[in-house]
């Protein structure tokens, strides 16, 4: 408890990133269990998903940091049952319109939600999935479309917004994996020879570079290290 204390204080006493001030600490319960992302948009409260994703979670560097996420076929139990509390969180909320990127963890108890970032007012940030988009190009080639796509639907195409699945199809045209590169050292990056190899992989399809060449890296520890460090990589394979 007093670890505990100690740690609430430090974050509500100190301004760690920008933009940070004037927040405050939400304390929470710990939870124990895998977690994934339900992306999804609502129009005059209906809730279209379009795309579910599972965090790879892995040790590193003495922390937990995530390596990966892969996309979650729509057609499953964990999919489902994931949709379906996501959309009575949104209900809840009273969410009725925009683009919400909820995280949960399914717990032994079954899922709980983590967050939801969303729209709820006109001042709030209507909040698709983030990471500059890199999950786009993987999303637009599995179900045809993105968040994005189905958001300014919503917001502009309400013909087009009502043709779109209630769930993204699970007979996805590729199997697909994003992966977060992690550094396991501090330094300074002067040379990638490995990323014109990685450019020519038949299952290649796009790459956003977070480093650039003479700048400074980290360890991979926590959220900032990963993703204002690392770049994402996005593979892709048909069938």
């Amino acid at each position: 408890m007093e670890e505990a204390r100690a740690h609430f204080e430090h974050l509500n006493t100190t301004q760690r990133w920008c933009g940070a001030q004037g927040s405050g600490v939400l304390v929470q319960e710990f939870l124990d269990g895998t977690e994934f992302v339900v992306d999804q948009v609502s129009r005059d409260g209906v809730h279209k998903t379009t795309m579910i994703w599972m965090y790879d979670v892995q040790e590193v560097n003495g922390s937990y940091v995530c390596t990966g996420q892969r996309p979650v076929a729509s057609n499953t139990p964990t999919a489902e049952s994931l949709v379906t509390y996501t959309r009575n969180c949104l209900d809840a909320l009273g969410i009725r319109n925009g683009a919400s990127h909820s995280e949960v963890i399914l717990t032994a108890d079954g899922p709980c939600l983590v967050e939801v970032r969303c729209v709820k007012e006109p001042w709030v940030n209507c909040r698709c999935q983030g990471g500059d988009g890199f999950w786009m190009p993987l999303t637009q080639r599995m179900a045809g479309y993105s968040q994005v796509d189905v958001c300014t639907w919503a917001y502009l195409d309400p013909s087009a917004f009502a043709e779109v699945p209630d769930v993204p199809p699970s007979a996805c045209h590729v199997a697909a994996e994003v992966v977060h590169l992690i550094s396991h050292q501090n330094g300074r990056v002067k040379a990638m020879p490995g990323l014109e190899v990685l450019r020519n992989f038949s299952s290649f399809m796009d790459v956003v570079m977070n480093v650039q060449l003479d700048e400074c890296i980290k360890k991979s520890t926590e959220t900032w290290t990963e993703h204002s460090e690392i770049n994402h990589l996005v593979f892709g394979l048909p069938g």
